[in-house]
């Protein structure tokens, strides 16, 4: 098996330890939680160097106490090794309270700790986690390498084509019509003062034509502000420092005229001329952004199931005494004369109990315990399930509500139940945001549910929008509304996890929500839901 093939479940564990009962004890803890990993031992330093050389195993469990050299030294050679540098290493160690020894064992590159006499759950744990740091950095090196050999033949072949250019000149041409980036030499022009005003083109080449839609015929002779008067005046300032110190300058800026990104290297190959390579990147830019994207989400959505997991713990360790708590309050209102304080203050432990509850609901949906099987849902049946629940409230609280759902919607997969929260939520939010406006119940209340369906991506949604004209949301909240346990709303109002459960739910259901702000005031949703599969 070659170095980088081995299985992620079959790690190579090297021990280096002078006793041979704790090599053991090692390799019995090692086949009884890890039963496929594969174990090698060495009982001095220098055969356990030479192993580690030839095996290059995943991570090396290190004594301190070793013959012929200690464990310090051991690290020390591994970690100036540049082909072993890599492989982590964990110290074994009966001194668990010797912060000297394990101040020494970091210094010379440790990466973790283990305490005599091992227990076999930390070792099967430090073994793994080792095993993926060593996998991580091969990864990056690999990764390092391959870009390194890129730039290596990028640059080879920049060399050779400017070795070329010096010693064929009559190439010259060729190199300029051929040529992938875009090409462009440009005269300095000034205004009767002397100052550097506009740049005229006086060659362009067949890629600046592609890259830019100007034809040669059409640019060549003609200043930049006639062609194009929207550029900007950092365009010809840049430019102009170029043309008059002969300082090449190298810059990435987006151009309003045409509506792209490009990198830019600029030099002066005559006085009060410049010329310029570029390259379109604005594909490269967005590639990017959509990078950042994704990866912010995978941090929101992993910070989710992280406290998901803590929610559910919590909620089922919480439930049991409350429900105690809530049957015996009502006993105690059923055993006691009606209006009597015991009574009352039987009554306020039943709201509170019934509150807590309702928390405890949330947090175990929030945790997502429940999983019936997902299957085809009319989102118009479940807009139509649940506005009714609500309408009672919004004609109590004179708020205005307009639904608007397309005749022609497509299903989508999922659990009409969760989608139905998710609405909810949505709903609530807003009427609470409409009623902190106009908090003495008047006042123009309007919130709006529209469905429809839309194309992105190649794929068509069904698109669900809930806004209102309420209080809105200000910057500093707006990224932080999904989080658990984040509320806008005043003390005592909401838990902070509808958003959070909805985000959850939509994310489940292979679709996203965000949140936009509404023009003239309030807040508008947006959830998009892929359609099922016709």
């Amino acid at each position: 098996m070659n170095r980088g093939e081995r299985n992620r479940h079959d790690p190579v564990v090297l021990a280096i330890d002078g006793r041979a009962d704790d090599l053991a004890t090692l390799a019995a803890l090692l086949a009884e939680v890890m039963p496929r990993a594969r174990l090698l031992t060495a009982g001095d330093g220098r055969l356990g160097l030479e192993l580690a050389g030839a095996a290059d195993p995943d991570v090396i469990l290190l004594d301190i106490v070793v013959p012929g050299m200690d464990g310090f030294e051991v690290c020390r050679r591994l970690k100036a090794d540049e082909r072993l540098e890599h492989i982590p290493v964990v110290f074994l160690t009966s001194v668990q309270a010797d912060r000297r020894n394990r101040m020494k064992a970091l210094a010379v590159g440790a990466e973790a700790f283990l305490a005599k006499p091992v227990d076999a759950l930390e070792l099967e744990a430090q073994v793994r986690a080792m095993a993926k740091i060593k996998a991580a950095v091969v990864r990056r090196r690999r990764e390092s390498e391959r870009l390194t050999e890129m730039v290596e033949a990028r640059t080879r072949e920049l060399a050779h084509e400017l070795e070329e250019r010096r010693r064929v000149e009559q190439d010259y041409q060729t190199l300029f019509r051929e040529m992938r980036e875009a090409f462009a030499v440009h005269e300095l022009l000034f205004d009767d003062e002397g100052r550097p005003v506009d740049y005229r083109f006086v060659a362009v080449n067949p890629a600046f034509e592609r890259m830019t839609g100007l034809s040669a015929e059409r640019v060549v002779g003609r200043t930049v502000l006639e062609l194009l008067p929207e550029t900007e005046r950092s365009w010809v300032d840049t430019y102009a420092r170029v043309a008059l110190t002969g300082e090449p300058v190298v810059f990435e800026d987006y151009s309003v005229a045409l509506d792209r990104h490009f990198s830019v290297s600029a030099f002066r190959p005559a006085p009060n001329r410049f010329a310029c390579v570029f390259t379109d990147i604005s594909e490269r830019l967005r590639q990017a952004r959509e990078r950042e994207e994704l990866e912010a989400r995978l941090k929101h959505q992993q910070k989710l199931e992280a406290i998901g997991t803590l929610a559910g713990g919590v909620a089922h360790e919480i439930n049991n005494p409350i429900a105690i708590i809530l049957s015996s309050a009502e006993l105690i209102c059923d055993d006691v004369p009606t209006g009597s304080p015991a009574a009352t203050t039987a009554q306020v432990i039943v709201e509170a109990a019934g509150r807590v509850g309702k928390i405890v609901r949330n947090l175990l949906s929030f945790a997502r315990q429940d999983r019936d099987p997902m299957e085809e849902v009319r989102v118009e049946q479940v807009v139509d399930g649940t506005i009714p629940l609500i309408r009672k409230l919004f004609e109590r609280d004179r708020i205005a509500c307009q639904v608007d759902v397309d005749a022609s919607l497509p299903s989508v997969q999922g659990r009409s139940g969760q989608l139905a929260q998710v609405l909810m939520n949505l709903l609530t939010n807003a009427r609470d945001a409409v009623n902190q406006r106009c908090p003495d119940g008047h006042g123009d209340k309007h919130v709006a549910v529209r469905v429809g369906r839309t194309e992105s991506d190649g794929r068509t949604w069904v698109r669900l929008c809930v806004e209102d004209n309420g209080v809105g949301v200000d910057d500093t909240a707006r990224s932080r509304l999904f989080d658990p346990f984040f509320t806008t709303k005043p003390r005592g109002v909401g838990t902070g996890l509808g958003l959070s459960i909805s985000h959850g739910i939509v994310e489940e259901h292979g679709g996203r929500i965000w949140h936009e702000p509404r023009e003239g005031g309030g807040a508008r949703f947006v959830v998009l839901l892929p359609a099922a599969p016709t």
